[in-house]
């Protein structure tokens, strides 16, 4: 959650509806937790736009545990969810929510009975009533007309609050109410509550950002506090890792900060221990972005460590007591942080060490002969952070062909990764030495059995002549491409799948020849793509296609978009390869121009505007060169000073348009914005702001070890 939407929270928290909302919700179910002896009872209202009824407050016992704050009103498993849909009370067991949604069990790890009644309101349900028992109840023993009644009564006053302009949206964190007295010692019920789901959110949190985000949220919403900061450790450095309702002054203090000095954070470290610093403490004052006169905040600094190591700290303002009086709460809440920081910023060290790996090993270019286009995507598998082996490669030959490859080493691992680069290493050379498909395969598949890593790999070669259009495709265990003529028709390739590389060293593979239309577009991909021990559909790609349109870049991120959403494909990496053969090369050649710029030229882009200006010129186009100048110069810019690496520039000129291609090897995305921030490191600024305000279209698509930012031009009659 932002810092804006923070803010607006507790703006409607203290408004006079929202107030008076929460004090009816908490009377009412206080009155029926003492009532009807539970555990726990939650009022849950609508969340239109999840389909689903958030708690927007719990009253707990001592234990604070009991109650989901979230229910999905697609299963009516949930008594909640068939209270709300039928209007009818309704009682369940856990035994049989868990027996359908095992996971739950993390957030109530006893077994317990539940009963929802509606919220109705004439023909109006505005969400509902639930009960908790920890322990199996009887029905009779449960007194569900005094639910029914406390609920209507409830659902009659909310009607009353909505019409006088109290929200009936939940907020994303309810308000924790405790039925018992605070024992001595003892962390109160509602931050019990609080604890126990932020430990549930921690436990899966995928990354750094994401755990800080949610901890900070909690502590916010959930624990009081007005402000709040993260820490992690980098060196001898502090670096911010979130934060709200912090002074811009105190973030920048904090972030960069020396673990050796007398800042707060720093000391917290070095002794190993909380420290609080009252509201007229001088070494904290002005942290707070809302402190006015006469109110400011109490200084509470966790310490953040795992194993003896020093993570990071936790820093949180109060403008009442807090936590500062639950020394427990404190203990409990610095070990969850302290060792989930530690996982996700190791996690996150692997991963980019990982990614940066897998990057190195795939091509950092593809080449843009005449008579074809090709383009690439790549996504490693989201879950895990091992190494991925599916690789792709165009390879030019001395005669002028061009062979198209694909690959997939089994496993995700090191060394996966590494007989990956092995192989594609291999069927490069073998293809230079001018050996056909099947050849390349065969001879492959001897190095790999000779190597005896005990891995297989799948691999497809197609060899492509330009000047003819004629091909030659094999294939070891992989899928066949597809390849779809001008006119929408899919070719048949028809060959005869060959074991794949490395399970037996005298495999023998076959070679089917065929000949290529011009405008064929030819589809390699892995099994990542269309799942697996499945190929692409012809559906699929004339769905991606229709909403793509013929540009190649779009059509790869709408098929691999379209894996994305498929949870199963998400589990291996995805390797694609689009290849247009778009005519004889003599008769392309003099409509393609290609350059390339070393890496930190910024002379680069000078020489750039000139070449463009020559080209036109003999494309007699100089009427369009002005403005094709200026976006291209904004393009090459951009990539050569944010991209950090060479940038090659491929200028095509259509009958309808002129194509202006750039790759460079920073895969972050190009973003336009009108006004620039000097801590935004995504490549982009005011630049891409012309090139989408002038240009007929533009896009930017990672591939592989970059991206490729590109525009188009119309062109007159």
């Amino acid at each position: 959650m932002s810092d804006a939407e923070l803010r607006t929270l507790d703006r409607e928290e203290l408004s006079g509806p929202a107030e008076e909302r929460d004090s009816v919700l908490s009377v009412t179910a206080l009155g029926l937790l003492r009532d009807l002896g539970a555990s726990a009872v939650g009022v849950y209202l609508l969340v239109p736009e999840a389909n689903a009824l958030r708690a927007a407050l719990v009253a707990v016992s001592s234990t604070g545990m009991g109650a989901t704050e979230e229910i999905p009103l697609t299963d009516d498993i949930f008594p909640s969810a068939y209270a709300y849909r039928t209007g009818e009370v309704r009682i369940g067991s856990s035994n049989d929510i868990l027996e359908r949604y095992p996971g739950l069990s993390v957030l109530i790890p006893f077994t317990y009975t539940v009963a929802a009644a509606p919220l109705l309101h004439g023909d109006r349900v505005l969400g509902t009533v639930t009960a908790y028992w920890l322990d199996e109840r009887a029905e009779a023993a449960m007194d569900t007309g005094l639910l029914a009644r406390g609920t209507h009564r409830l659902a009659a006053r909310l009607s009353e609050l909505a019409r006088d302009g109290a929200s009936l949206v939940p907020p994303r964190i309810p308000r924790v109410v405790s039925g018992a007295p605070p024992r001595r010692g003892a962390a109160s019920a509602s931050v019990l509550f609080h604890l126990h789901r932020l430990a549930v959110l921690l436990k899966d949190a995928p990354s750094t950002e994401a755990a800080a985000g949610a901890a900070i949220e909690r502590m916010v919403s959930g624990f009081g506090a007005r402000a709040a900061a993260i820490a992690l450790t980098d060196a001898d450095r502090l670096v911010v890792a979130g934060s709200y309702g912090c002074a811009r002054e105190y973030l920048k203090s904090l972030g960069g900060a020396r673990l050796n000095s007398s800042f707060p954070e720093a000391l917290a470290l070095a002794r190993s221990r909380h420290l609080v610093y009252p509201p007229a403490d001088p070494r904290t004052r002005d942290r707070w972005a809302d402190e006015e006169e006469g109110l400011r905040c109490s200084w509470l600094i966790l310490p953040l460590t795992a194993g003896g190591r020093a993570v990071g700290t936790c820093s949180l303002g109060f403008t009442g007591a807090g936590l500062l009086k639950e020394p427990l709460a404190m203990s409990g809440l610095s070990s969850m942080l302290s060792h989930t920081l530690e996982r996700t910023k190791l996690n996150g060290a692997r991963y980019a060490l990982a990614e940066h790996l897998q990057e190195a090993l795939l091509p950092r270019n593809l080449p843009q002969p005449p008579g074809v286009v090709s383009v690439n995507r790549y996504r490693p598998a989201v879950a895990g952070i091992e190494l991925g082996g599916d690789w792709y490669d165009v390879i030019e030959s001395a005669d002028g062909g061009l062979g198209m490859v694909i690959g997939d080493v089994e496993g995700h691992s090191a060394e996966a990764a590494v007989v990956m680069g092995q192989l594609r290493s291999a069927v490069r050379a073998y293809a230079t030495e001018g050996h056909g498909p099947a050849d390349v395969l065969a001879r492959t598949n001897v190095l790999l059995a000779g190597l005896h890593t005990g891995v297989f790999a799948t691999c497809c070669c197609l060899w492509l002549d330009p000047d003819t259009g004629a091909a030659r495709l094999a294939t070891a265990g992989h899928p066949l491409p597809l390849l779809r003529t001008p006119d929408g028709e899919f070719l048949r390739t028809g060959p005869v799948a060959g074991p794949p590389l490395g399970v037996t060293g005298d495999a023998t593979y076959e070679e089917t020849r065929l000949t290529l239309p011009v405008g064929t577009v030819i589809a390699l991909y892995t099994d990542g793509l269309a799942g697996p021990g499945e190929d692409l559909t012809v559906d699929a790609f004339e769905a991606a296609l229709k909403r793509s349109g013929p540009e190649l870049e779009g059509l790869a991120d709408h098929l691999v978009a379209d894996a994305d959403r498929l949870p199963a494909r998400r589990c291996d990496d995805r390797a694609l390869l689009l290849v247009r053969y778009e005519g004889l090369p003599r008769l392309v050649e003099p409509n393609v121009h290609e350059l390339r710029i070393h890496r930190r030229d910024m002379q680069g882009a000078r020489l750039a505007r000139h070449l463009l200006r020559e080209w036109l010129g003999d494309w007699r186009l100089a009427e369009t060169a002005d403005e094709a100048e200026l976006l291209m110069s904004e393009v090459v810019t951009n990539g050569i000073v944010h991209g950090d690496s060479d940038v090659s520039i491929c200028v095509r000129k259509y009958p309808a348009y002129l194509r202006v291609e750039v790759r460079d090897s920073d895969p972050r995305p190009a973003h336009a914005v009108a006004t620039p921030r000097a801590e935004d490191q995504e490549e982009g600024g005011r630049g891409l702001l012309i090139v989408t305000t002038l240009a007929a279209a533009w896009g930017n698509s990672p591939a592989g070890r970059g991206k490729t930012v590109w525009f188009e031009l119309p062109l007159g009659d």
